[in-house]
């Protein structure tokens, strides 16, 4: 085990008697054990507690005269800071430093396990005003008891249950906890029969009638091995969220030639199988930033076509069953695994409708025929017919909005054409205009649509025909579009490489000229969206990270506003 040097910064404040109250540390610390700092001082009568700062899903417990909390396996230094409180009083600080835990050196840099038996940590999905789904693997499997509290201390433990991970589903397990109170923030774990604790998560569940504000991560394009994954550290970070929205490309299944950035070695095949598959995740989940943005908030995630085996048959199955096993969604039909098209309900603020651009096309690209598919687009009418919320939020793998380009740049997005995805809604024109045209037709202006797959920044109304769209105004827009970047899979300079920075300017700027309903395009940063919706307005803005070494930087790209009942984003 891993020992972990503390050193030591003490503030020593007083008590009511006027005599000092100081923490006194051990020297030293173990990882993935339970740490136990001494309180010196008069302890009799007076109520304590401690928070920890510095790394999210921490929590410290002052029992009589220690306080304790549980370490955890990281894969680099990391500064703590444990302060002891009485009511708002600050009494004394501590700063631990915590060093990198054990790693594997044919694992990709920057991943390390968690903790025993739940190295893959926790993750909960799809809340409800009333219920969340849970999830954990434990190693070997075995008996299960789950609860979820109002606090991270379990003092107030609202609902408990037991359940039994096994084999079948490779040890993972998912329930759903219910008879929850609504628009509330919940802490859960799991215990093995033999005591061992799970890390603790935090979860939310979802509002019911008048909501004031509602706040969402979104990403999309996750490649472990193409750069480190800081953006999944800062949405770990964010205080509150009703949910992380994935767009899909959750993870790769191969290592891209040109983003070779934290390889394992030896390098990892493509997943042939269901073992491969569940290697894939297990090897995602090494990662402790991506963990913890799981344990940190309630996810809903689609596939992509990086996550499938789209050739059909036994490999198509295997993946969809790993997917499952590894990421709760809740199904509309359990019978019918690989429809995860569903809609998630947020009080009277907003319908979150999550579409499968993916795995149900009727037809290839440019012919015309669905994008969706026959099944799902007549769901698709019924939900918005059925939309009563002040807001539509839609959530796409693949860019909607029409993209033109100059056809002399076909060649550096791998061939002739006029439109910069013909994979996307653009190479299918014919359901994306019935699709708005549902939405003219139902008189919705406050619809959302955030999508991924193209590893860009893109910021644009969305138009049902040009010749009825001011450009100056934004009128004649049917609703509005983000596509907030990639989370570490290669942009525009790692796929063209070096010196290719006149190309990708002149490439955004004459895309900006064909399409004057794009109000932003960026071709290069990586990092993830964060969306706010209040009853007046939405507000979208993409946080920018480094992903070519661990960093803790942060940088805010513009704001923009969707007005209620515009339409369009604000000029």
């Amino acid at each position: 085990m891993t020992r972990i040097a503390v050193s030591l910064i003490l503030a020593a404040g007083c008590g009511a008697d006027n005599r000092p109250l100081t923490l006194q540390s051990t020297t030293t610390a173990r990882a993935c054990q339970a740490t136990a700092v001494q309180i010196d001082g008069p302890i009799d009568g007076r109520s304590l507690r401690a928070t920890l700062t510095g790394w999210p899903g921490l929590y410290a417990t002052v029992e009589g005269d220690t306080v304790r909390f549980e370490t955890p396996a990281l894969a680099r230094e990391t500064s703590l800071t444990l302060t002891l409180l009485e009511g708002d009083s600050a009494l004394d600080t501590q700063r631990l430093q915590l060093a990198a835990g054990d790693t594997v050196d044919t694992w990709a840099p920057g991943t390390v396990a968690g903790c025993a038996p739940f190295y893959e940590g926790v993750g909960s999905a799809e809340s409800t005003a009333s219920s969340v789904l849970l999830w954990t693997r434990l190693q070997g499997g075995g008996a299960l008891t789950w609860q979820v509290a109002t606090t991270p201390s379990f003092e107030d433990v609202v609902q408990t249950g037991e359940t039994n991970a096994s084999a079948d589903a490779d040890y993972t397990v998912t329930v759903e906890a219910t008879g929850l109170p609504a628009s509330t923030t919940l802490y859960y774990r799991f215990l093995a029969s033999d005591g061992a604790s799970s890390p603790i998560g935090r979860t939310r569940t979802a509002p019911t009638g008048v909501v004031d504000q509602l706040a969402f991560a979104v990403a999309s394009c996750s490649s472990l091995y193409s750069g480190y994954f800081n953006a999944y550290r800062h949405i770990a970070s964010r205080d509150v969220l009703d949910g992380v929205i994935h767009l899909g490309d959750y993870l790769y299944d191969y290592v891209d030639a040109e983003e070779r950035v934290r390889v394992p070695n030896p390098e990892p095949s493509t997943p042939q199988t269901l073992d491969g598959w569940r290697d894939l995740h297990r090897n995602y989940l090494s990662d402790p930033d991506f963990r913890a943005a799981r344990q940190q908030h309630p996810w809903l995630v689609i596939w992509d076509n990086h996550d499938l085996e789209l050739g059909g048959g036994e490999a198509l199955t295997s993946a969809i069953q790993a997917f499952h096993e590894y990421v709760p969604i809740r199904l509309n039909d359990t019978s019918a695994p690989d429809r995860i098209y569903r809609r998630a309900v947020f009080g009277e603020m907003l319908d979150l409708i999550l579409l499968d651009t993916t795995l149900h096309r009727d037809g290839p690209p440019g012919d015309a025929t669905q994008m969706l598919g026959a099944q799902q687009e007549a769901w698709l009418d019924e939900v918005v017919d059925g939309s009563t919320a002040a807001w539509r939020l839609f959530g796409s793998q693949k860019l909607m909005g029409e993209v033109k380009i100059n056809p002399s740049f076909g060649p550096f997005l791998g061939g002739e054409r006029e439109v910069f995805d013909p994979n996307a809604w653009d190479g299918f024109p014919a359901s994306r205009e019935r699709f708005f045209q549902r939405l003219a037709d139902a008189g919705y202006k406050d619809n959302v649509v955030v999508s991924g797959d193209s590893h860009i920044t893109a910021v644009m109304d969305l138009v049902r025909t040009m010749s009825g769209y001011d450009a100056t105004t934004g009128d004649g827009s049917v609703g509005v579009e983000i596509l907030p970047t990639s989370i570490s899979r290669g942009n525009f300079d790692e796929t063209l490489g070096q010196g290719s920075e006149d190309i990708i300017e002149g490439l955004r700027g004459d895309t900006l000229t064909r399409n004057p309903h794009h109000v932003h395009l960026d071709l290069v940063q990586h990092g993830y969206g964060h969306l706010v919706f209040t009853p007046e307005e939405m507000r979208a803005a993409v946080h920018y990270v480094p992903i070519l070494e661990p960093s803790e930087d942060s940088t805010a790209g513009p704001t923009y506003v969707l007005p209620r009942g515009v339409g369009h984003w604000a000029r």
